[in-house]
Parts: structure tokens; C-alpha cells; sequence
């Protein structure tokens, strides 16, 4: 570790270790890795709107209608069914129902992630906000599923609960392949939930954050000039770390990605509205031509080629 480069952004490329196990204690999970995710989902009802044109038969005129459909889907957030247009229409095992989802204080367990605290990279420590941001974007992708229970366990029937359950134990769920099940595997009704786990097992990162001491760490708001990137660049989360072995110049590629988007957009933008505007106010003399037909065409071209010329600039201008 150089000293030298105190509070200043460092580039790494090297293999990682996580420094110990990451364990949901509430479901016995446990795997050693940079982070851990329990995923939790729950078979709920939701509201589909569908915009259709009905055309009257006399009078030839149409109109826009929404319809309201309802079905079920799994989803890791809770779908507000008080909010439903029409929550008489749902309908369980073929029977109408009152289209009613659990709130969220009546889910039993909700998703939840560990990160390391002891992962190292060569001779620094990695502060743990790299895995959490990192998660979200370019960084570590390959998160490999991790077996709640071992495969002889077998489940142990209980009397029928409510739907959700008020806890989630051994007695009131089932292992099925990644996933832990309060209900019936593949015959989901509303209010059942089902669990699975996930971590990042990376070997081999590259990280380019701020040196401090002997830890990286994302370079603080008020450090924004050692960034390697705009310090006028929104999407920038004070470091970038990657999966494998990458160079300091491909990542950076990583770092302006979104960045560059969002201004070509905005260039577009900018041109379709300079256009627009120029056209306004000098529209007028394309008509002139008209006046001049052996003229018309050299006219036209010669009035309608600056006017684009105009607008194309307006738009860099613009951004």
C-alpha cells in the first residue's frame, strides 16, 4: 500500500477473498461469499389495464375504453389491491373473490442482504458500500443459488394456516428445488410466499475506488475532483467494480455508458425541438419558392439545408 495515494482513486485487478461465511440465521443459510441476498416473493393479485377503441356502429365515431383485468403473479413488493378499480372481478380455483392482497405488516419475512465486512483484494480491505452499490450496476453479476435446506430434508405436514402464515418455519413450508415454500410448489394460491437465496461468489474483481488508509472505499461528495470520471456526471457512484479481470480504461467505458445516453437523448431532444422552432418562425419562406417554378427545387434546397443546419446545432448547443 503507497501512501502516496492517499485519498486518491486506485486502480486494482487481482484475486478476492471474502473473508469469511454471510449467514441468515433465521433459515440456517450460510455460504461464503462477497454477499448474500434472500430473495422473498408472494403470490398476489394484480390489476391489468388494457386500453381498447370500440367503434359506433351508427355514427362511425370511436372512443377509448380502459378495461380491468385481474390475474395472479409472484412479487417481491406488495400490490396495493385497495387501489383496484374493480376488486370484485378476481377469481381463485375458477370461484369469485374479492381481489384482497396482504399488506406489507402482514408479510411474515421480507428480502433481505448481507455484505462482506472482511473481504479483502490483494493488500487492502473492501468497504462493504463497493458490494452494495456495485450489486446494482456493472459490477458482480454471477450469483450462483443457494440450497436452503440439504435435499433429504423432507417436509413435516402441519394443519392448514392462514395465508400468509404469521411466521415461516420448518413445519409450514417446503423445499423445492432453489425455493422455500409456504404453499403447495406449482399450485400457488394468494398469500402464499416462497424464499430463495443468492450470493456473489466472485474470485476475481477489478475495483477503481478511493484509497483510504488501508481500505478502498467510494470517494466521498467532497472528493469529487480524484474522480476518474465528470464530476457533473449524475450517475456516478464514487467508484466502479467489476466482475474479472478488466483494464482501468474499459471500465471507465463502464462509468460513461449511462452518461452518454442521457446526453444523446437530450441531443435529440434539443435538435427536434430546434426544428420545430426554426420552422416556426422561418417556415414562411420555404413557400417563397412556389412563386419561381424553374427556381422551385435550387430554392427549397437553399432555404431548407440551413434551417437543418440551424436546428442540428441548436441541439449540440443544447447538451
Amino acid at each position: 500500500v503507497d501512501p502516496r495515494w492517499q485519498g486518491r482513486a486506485v486502480y486494482l485487478s487481482c484475486p478476492v477473498k471474502p473473508g469469511g461465511a454471510l449467514e441468515d440465521s433465521q433459515f440456517s443459510v450460510s455460504v461464503e461469499a462477497l454477499s448474500l441476498f434472500r430473495v422473498v416473493e408472494m403470490h398476489q393479485y394484480r390489476e391489468v389495464a388494457t386500453v381498447k377503441t370500440e367503434k359506433n356502429p351508427v355514427t362511425g365515431s370511436e372512443r377509448k375504453v380502459v378495461v380491468y383485468s385481474y390475474d395472479t403473479v409472484w412479487s417481491e413488493t406488495a400490490i396495493n389491491s385497495s387501489l383496484f378499480y374493480s376488486p370484485h372481478n378476481c377469481v381463485e380455483g375458477g370461484v369469485p373473490r374479492l381481489c384482497r392482497n396482504p399488506t406489507l405488516e402482514e408479510w411474515p419475512v421480507r428480502g433481505k442482504p448481507w455484505f462482506s465486512e472482511k473481504a479483502t483484494a490483494g493488500d487492502f480491505s473492501l468497504s462493504t458500500e463497493l458490494f452494495q452499490v456495485s450489486d446494482q450496476s456493472p459490477g458482480l453479476r454471477s450469483k450462483e443459488a443457494v440450497q436452503p435446506y440439504p435435499m433429504e430434508w423432507v417436509f413435516q405436514p402441519s394443519p392448514p394456516l392462514p395465508r400468509p402464515p404469521v411466521t415461516v418455519l420448518l413445519n409450514n413450508t417446503r423445499s423445492s428445488g432453489a425455493w422455500l415454500w409456504t404453499g403447495v410448489p406449482g399450485v400457488p394460491l394468494v398469500g402464499d410466499l416462497r424464499i430463495r437465496w443468492t450470493a456473489a461468489t466472485a474470485s476475481f474483481i477489478s475495483v477503481l475506488a478511493m484509497q483510504d488508509g488501508h481500505t478502498l472505499r467510494p470517494w466521498r461528495p467532497s472528493d469529487r475532483s480524484v474522480s476518474p470520471q465528470s464530476a457533473s456526471n449524475a450517475y456516478d457512484p464514487g467508484f466502479i467494480l467489476v466482475e474479472g479481470q478488466v483494464s482501468a480504461e474499459e471500465m471507465l467505458g463502464y462509468g460513461e455508458e449511462p452518461h452518454s445516453a442521457v446526453v444523446w437523448a437530450v441531443r435529440v431532444a434539443g435538435f427536434l425541438g430546434c426544428w420545430g422552432g426554426v420552422q416556426l418562425l422561418l417556415g414562411p419562406l420555404t413557400s417563397v419558392p412556389g412563386a419561381f417554378p424553374p427556381l422551385g427545387a435550387l430554392l427549397e434546397a437553399l432555404v431548407g439545408c440551413p434551417l437543418c443546419g440551424l436546428s442540428l446545432a441548436g441541439g449540440l448547443l443544447v447538451s
